[in-house]
């Protein structure tokens, strides 16, 4: 068994450094949503092509995407999306992130959801002792 486990404080250290580190190269952007005004893949493809990114890390406050019964236009795309473009491209809930996958990919790409969803986790107490609270 090779677990190695960390603290909440060092994996919390560990996530504002990678996404520090990802904004100090300029590879971090920040979206609406990942709402499409169509299920069509080539819409999809279409957008994220004309940034010119290799690989990319999409970042959703939200995590029906992850769900097999979500049925937006984003996850119809999505979907296809994975098996025919060359380029790497994960998406992940705010629950899901790690450094692991954030450095592996070229750009993080984080909705207005997600960024809050990071600062509220961010924001609470490390060391809160049951008489603090």
């Amino acid at each position: 068994d090779w677990e190695h486990k960390l603290n909440k404080k060092v994996r919390s250290l560990g996530l504002q450094v990678a996404m520090s580190q990802k904004l100090r190269e300029g590879n971090l952007s920040v979206v609406d949503g990942l709402d499409l005004t169509s299920y069509k893949t080539k819409d999809l493809n279409t957008k994220l092509g004309g940034f010119g990114w290799s690989s990319l890390l999409l970042v959703d406050g939200d995590d029906s995407h992850t769900k097999a019964t979500s049925t937006t236009n984003f996850n119809k795309a999505f979907k296809n999306l994975q098996n025919s473009r060359s380029t790497e491209l994960c998406v992940l809930p705010t629950a899901g992130l790690n450094v692991y996958d954030i450095m592996k990919k070229e750009h993080l790409v984080l909705t207005e959801a997600a960024v809050e969803a990071i600062i509220a986790r961010f924001s609470k107490k490390q060391n809160t002792r049951f008489w603090e609270k």
